[in-house]
């Protein structure tokens, strides 16, 4: 299992896991049950009139919270090309559950608010080329690499603090100490970025107007943590619908992006060959289900494709290497207090 490595979609778990990995694992990909949650919405009420306006912006009370279930499933298609015309191919991913709390702490007068997300559980099961697997599960006692069965441990039961825009932005996290003092390794914690990122796919629709029709469209950009460097989104949501489902109304907010990739700088030496990487083709899409009621997310689920290709050039011909990254993730609110 040498060459299982970790990846990245989303948040959570850090590009440094497993030595020598170059990708990032992500507990979000918050985001799952999409079926079901399409099934909610095709056994609604008759559609709200277009000339009616909504606020999806928070109005939280303080001490309210709810706890949600999450999944990701990450495959990534890797192809390498030599000079000689000659290709391999590769195979791997990962899935991730687990389980969290989101409670509001205070509430500010222009709507913004504290809140906590604490970890119950999460568990992860990465697959290598050939097909073997390590699992690691903050459940038990023991998992597959002992290390980041401790990481999984340590992120478990501490709450991390998130300040909330009165739009539904997600603007900082705090509170990482003890999860970093937890860890055998506190470079494997997942950075502030990461946070902020699966706190953004959990309770809110980030960046809503103050007031939005059936129909109507806002933007918002998000610049995330990339194995490559940070990839950004630029999205944007449409509010679909809004209906009555078992006496709550709840409105579809759907979302699209196109993605763009902000590549690091690799450290090279000075006689190195060129490299170069660009993202040849990315799109996200997502579809959140919005608790009209209690101004939250009852779940979420988004879809993601990207495909990288570096190029090394060297006197005797051109490396090619292409990676396509297929992601789907789902949020599902369990309950609600």
């Amino acid at each position: 299992m040498s060459n299982v490595k970790c990846q990245k979609t989303g948040p959570l778990l850090h590009r440094r896991w497993f030595g020598a990995a170059t990708h990032r694992l992500s507990t979000f990909g918050f985001q799952r049950l999409g079926l079901m949650l399409v099934t909610l919405v095709w056994l609604g009420g008759p559609a709200a009139a277009q000339t009616e306006t909504y606020d999806l912006r928070p109005q939280w009370t303080v001490g309210q919270s709810a706890r949600y279930s999450f999944w990701t499933a990450r495959q990534q298609d890797q192809s390498v090309t030599v000079p000689t015309g000659e290709s391999r191919r590769a195979t791997n991913g990962y899935e991730t559950n687990g389980e969290l709390t989101w409670s509001v702490q205070s509430v500010r007068p222009d709507g913004g608010a504290t809140c906590s997300m604490t970890m119950d559980w999460i568990s992860v099961t990465l697959t290598d080329p050939e097909g073997n697997t390590v699992s690691m599960d903050s459940r038990k006692p023991r998992g597959d690499v002992p290390r980041f069965q401790k990481l999984l441990k340590a992120m478990v039961g501490k709450p991390i603090t998130v300040t909330v825009k009165p739009d539904g932005t997600i603007e900082k996290v705090g509170g990482l100490e003890p999860i970093r003092r937890a860890a055998e390794e506190p470079e494997d914690v997942p950075e502030d970025l990461d946070w902020i990122e699966s706190a953004t796919d959990l309770a809110t629709v980030p960046g809503v107007p103050a007031e939005v029709r059936v129909g109507g469209t806002w933007k918002q950009d998000f610049r995330w943590t990339h194995e490559e460097g940070h990839l950004r989104h630029a999205m944007t949501y449409t509010l679909a619908d809004v209906e009555d489902v078992a006496g709550i109304p709840l409105a579809t907010v759907e979302g699209r992006g196109t993605l763009k990739l902000d590549a690091n700088n690799l450290e090279l030496p000075p006689d190195a060959p060129p490299v170069r990487r660009k993202l040849t083709g990315g799109e996200v899409t997502t579809q959140i289900l919005f608790d009209l009621q209690r101004h939250e997310a009852v779940g979420r689920n988004t879809t993601q494709e990207e495909t990288i290709v570096t190029t090394i050039r060297f006197p005797q011909g051109q490396v090619t290497r292409s990676v396509t990254t297929s992601i789907q993730s789902q949020v599902l609110r369990l309950s609600e207090e």
